[in-house]
């Protein structure tokens, strides 16, 4: 890993995936855990009630097409989207936090990871509700302010975690960090998308050959949550860390030392 800031005053999009799969490497175990017990769980359980309650749906009302859809108006389907938005902001933050350890060659606590992603909890919230209120205005003025602002504050999560800056100040960060190298990360940010997609489409494929049952279906989606939520938190982890390199220079001895 590079120690020193770039001359060019940009990142590097090839050294922000070594370093995603150098943090998902080292810290498989932790990692996976993390990722299966916060969301491939509660995944699994959600996408086999909607599955299930679809296909019961499709069969007690063969005449109504739009009976299939009813499962998306009860407190159950709801209920689930809440508790696994939660899920995966702890989820997000746990990742991020060991993904910094791990590429700084600090120890990984799991214990202290997960207390500190629970304190963080209302603010991460927070951070989501404001974030998306930006991104939502944005895509609707003509779609690219919206992609605009998701480049400028694509590390808050980091900052909030690891510097605490709290919501507005984790957004203002955010986007001070970016400046400068806004065309490489939306450049990652298309690579990391289509890559989810291609990755998506082959689960699809192998959930074709079973989908006569509910709990295949239902195991092929959460899969594709697990895989999608741990390399999206894992690679901003490690584009942080890059922008904190190129913006502001310095060994891991010294970032480690800010980060503390």
């Amino acid at each position: 890993m590079a120690t020193q800031a770039s001359s060019s005053g940009s990142i590097d999009i090839g050294r922000v995936l070594s370093r995603t799969f150098e943090a998902l490497r080292k810290q498989a175990g932790i990692l996976i855990g993390l990722a299966i017990v916060l969301v491939g769980v509660p995944q699994l359980a959600l996408q086999y009630f909607l599955v299930s309650s679809m296909r019961a749906a499709a069969l007690s009302h063969p005449a109504n097409p739009f009976a299939v859809f009813a499962f998306f108006t009860t407190p159950l389907f709801w209920g689930s989207i809440l508790v696994g938005m939660i899920v995966g902001m702890l989820l997000q933050a746990a990742v991020v936090r060991t993904s910094i350890c791990t590429l700084l060659n600090e120890p990984v606590d799991f214990g202290a990871t997960l207390t500190r992603s629970v304190s963080l909890l209302l603010p991460m919230i927070g951070l989501a509700i404001v974030s998306m209120v930006i991104f939502g205005v944005g895509l609707i003025l003509l779609l690219v302010p919206g992609i605009i602002a998701y480049v400028h504050f694509v590390v808050a999560v980091p900052v909030l975690v690891e510097e605490r800056k709290g919501v507005f100040g984790s957004l203002a960060r955010s986007s001070e960090l970016t400046k400068g190298s806004r065309w490489q990360i939306f450049g990652l940010l298309v690579l990391v998308g289509i890559a989810t997609a291609v990755l998506g489409w082959i689960l699809r494929m192998i959930g074709g050959l079973g989908a006569e049952s509910i709990i295949v279906t239902a195991a092929i989606q959460a899969i594709n949550s697990v895989i999608s939520w741990l390399f999206s938190a894992t690679m901003v982890a490690a584009l942080y860390v890059e922008l904190r390199v190129v913006r502001e220079g310095g060994s891991r001895t010294e970032l480690s030392a800010i980060f503390a």
